[in-house]
């Protein structure tokens, strides 16, 4: 199919006046291929990157000063101008958002009259433009986001002033959107003083650039502060649904980077009750405290795995409860974060839960809703009253009203309490919106019309045999059989106590990240480390890095995943989705069960996603097809959790992703003692 260029600009905030270039001539490709320098691998890259690294020592001193520069007489232009920056760029689009007057404060510091700027408008960015998405469907393009990350000082989301890590200058972060088969460049331009920064799209495969996959100390190493990187994700012809984005350095999404993904397709509208419109939802707990301290808190010794309690929570952005609802004000008037919904049109409205610890249950007063998407699966329509959605899961329904005489009804994320160490009193776990069918935003009288019994007391996953993917099956073993070709038991535990630090592990295996560098990178150019990381199909561990080596295509893997803790785990793996053949509150599987016991897993239709709850004392069991070369983290999306190293990796195809390019910068960035609070640029090598 032809292929054609777009520039998305987000917000009109890119300093630049020109691209970053991720294209690269036939010599560059050659040169930073990985399979035409193994045979001189470190020498080389070393000898290349000492003097270029002295370079970027020299220049990141200035960078910060010039990146200001540049703001500046970026802001000069606008205030004289109202064109984009790419004006002149063929087949150029300014945005694919409704225009809307430009009241940002680029600062760090917000005046009285602005008190309100920093808020993204999501009422109106969450809501996608079908009609222009469709319009694409027969030509693949590049499509070119600018995120500008900065600190922004004493924000007031709810009452309490904080600090927040936003993307350009607003939070949350803008929706992202393509096409199946599109291409995804994120530029990413770090304007912090003292955090790098590092993205990851959550749910997609990066297809042939697991490179760019994001996960700090995996994939790459993170974007240093006053350094810029562009992150390349292609889109499968097969990728579509609901994902969303974040940064996986550290804590820091929990600060406010992340944001919503939608990716749009005509194979998935063609298996698809036609629908007119698409909104998004994104839903989060919220802490007063920054995050980095908190963790201090929470790894200390003789914690017993007390996870950090919210102070609220948010939907899309906006504290909210019935009391206060209409009471946060901007000159006089309510600051209006009701959603409209025209009666006469059909929605989609999908949820993501973005948060850093508690699941929820949502639901719409007086509505049903109907499930018709899993994270990027469709599945057999499913009718409900509520879907519970733990973190980094992802729901897509349509929602019919009980009753068309009322015009507006609540909507509810209801946070569950028992997943708590301690109460919280100032945390009413009830976060509300408004869902209007008129333009007046008045208060709703709606009421519910299901029995809510209080949530899970275990944390629980909503139920998984009820989800049945659409039109596809369990891939099976070649001989016949049950069984994979390769079983992996992995127990989950937490050792604490007797003056430990809180600690998760895989079997006897915890996470460390490595300092200054990436697995990916030291595969690549670390013989040592590659001698003891990779071996053919098997398990290692070595420098703290647990790799799970998966090295035949078309293997089929099963995971049983034990949790011997007592809070639940939302398991996500990066690049691949799993069939869920079985998840259980209570139990064992063994081996033997797939001929003595074939009842327990489901060898049909079960649900295919990539982020999971394992319920505590349970039990999962997860199919995986290897056919998506790379490196892969394997973690729990509890922040606190990936933190206290609930992470291994999986190494898949290492013969094949190890051929693939990878821009050259990617290599650079690897080389900053990332361990200095305040990263010093320093040699390592």
């Amino acid at each position: 199919m032809p292929r054609s260029q777009e520039h998305l600009e987000l917000q009109n905030l890119n300093p630049f006046t020109e691209e970053v270039d991720t294209n690269l001539t036939d010599e560059e490709e050659n040169e930073n291929s990985p399979s035409n320098n193994h045979s001189d691998g470190i020498l080389h890259l070393r000898k290349k990157s000492l003097s270029k690294k002295k370079l970027i020592v020299i220049a990141s001193a200035v960078s910060t000063v010039l990146l200001s520069l540049l703001f500046l007489l970026f802001l000069l232009k606008r205030n004289h101008s109202s064109t984009s920056n790419y004006d002149n760029v063929e087949n150029a689009s300014v945005s694919y958002i409704e225009e809307k007057e430009d009241n940002q404060i680029l600062g760090n510091d917000l005046s009285d009259e602005d008190l309100n700027s920093w808020r993204l408008d999501t009422a109106n960015n969450y809501t996608s433009d079908l009609e222009k998405w469709r319009n694409d469907f027969n030509t693949t393009k590049e499509r070119h986001y600018y995120f500008n990350i900065t600190s922004l000082e004493k924000i007031d989301a709810n009452g309490v002033i904080r600090n927040l890590t936003v993307i350009n200058n607003q939070y949350p972060g803008p929706l992202v959107e393509a096409n199946s088969g599109d291409t995804i460049y994120l530029h990413v331009i770090n304007q912090m003083e003292d955090e790098p920064v590092s993205f990851h799209l959550h749910g997609l495969f990066y297809p042939n650039n697991t490179f760019d996959d994001g996960a700090s100390s995996i994939n790459t190493c993170p974007i240093a502060p006053g350094n810029n990187y562009t992150y390349k994700v292609p889109i499968g012809e097969l990728e579509f649904g609901t994902y969303w984005y974040h940064s996986h350095w550290s804590t820091q999404y929990a600060d406010g980077v992340y944001g919503p993904v939608i990716i749009h397709s005509e194979y998935e509208d063609a298996n698809l009750t036609s629908y007119d419109a698409d909104r998004v939802y994104v839903v989060n707990d919220y802490y007063y405290e920054n995050a980095d301290t908190l963790l201090d808190d929470y790894l200390i010794p003789d914690n017993e795995n007390s996870e950090p309690t919210p102070d609220a929570g948010l939907i899309s952005g906006t504290y909210s409860q019935s009391s206060s609802y209409l009471t946060l004000h901007d000159n006089e008037t309510a600051y209006k974060t009701a959603i409209y919904f025209d009666p006469d049109l059909t929605y989609r409205v999908r949820v993501v839960n973005v948060g850093f610890f508690l699941p929820f249950e949502f639901s719409i007063d007086e509505h049903k809703l109907t499930l018709i998407e899993v994270e990027g699966t469709l599945i057999e329509p499913l009718e409900t009253d509520y879907v519970d959605v733990s973190v980094g899961e992802r729901y897509s329904f349509f929602m019919k009203r009980d009753d068309t005489d009322r015009d507006a009804y609540w909507v509810h994320a209801r946070f569950n309490q028992f997943c708590l160490a301690t109460d919280n009193p100032d945390f009413s776990t009830d976060v509300l919106a408004i869902v209007s069918y008129n333009k007046t935003y008045e208060v709703p009288d709606s009421s519910q019309t299901w029995q809510y019994d209080g949530g899970s007391p275990k944390c629980l996953d909503f139920t998984q045999s009820s989800l049945r993917t659409l039109n596809q099956q369990v891939p099976m073993n070649k001989n016949g059989s049950n069984r994979p070709d390769m079983y992996v038991e992995l127990d989950i535990t937490f050792f604490n106590g007797a003056h430990q630090m809180t600690y998760g592990y895989f079997n006897q295996y915890t996470w460390n990240p490595l300092k200054n560098t990436s697995t990916m990178h030291e595969l690549l150019f670390n013989s040592d480390f590659a001698d003891q990381s990779h071996d053919l199909n098997e398990q290692t561990f070595y420098d703290n890095q647990y790799v799970l080596n998966f090295d035949t295509r078309g293997m089929i893997v099963d995971l049983l995943i034990n949790n011997f803790d007592d809070g639940s785990h939302p398991l996500h793996l990066h690049g691949y989705k799993f069939w869920v053949l079985g998840n259980y509150k209570a139990g064992s599987f063994y081996p033997s069960f797939y001929e003595s016991h074939p009842d327990r897993i489901d060898l049909t239709n079960p649900i295919l996603r990539d982020t999971v709850s394992v319920a505590p004392f349970g039990f999962t069991v997860l199919r995986v097809v290897i056919d998506n070369p790379g490196v892969f983290p394997f973690h729990c999306h509890i922040g606190w959790h990936m933190e206290a190293g609930l992470l291994l990796q999986v190494n898949a195809l290492q013969n094949e992703w190890s051929k693939q390019n990878y821009q050259e910068k990617w290599s650079e960035m690897c080389g900053y003692d990332f361990s200095d609070p305040y990263l010093t640029a320093t040699e390592i090598y």
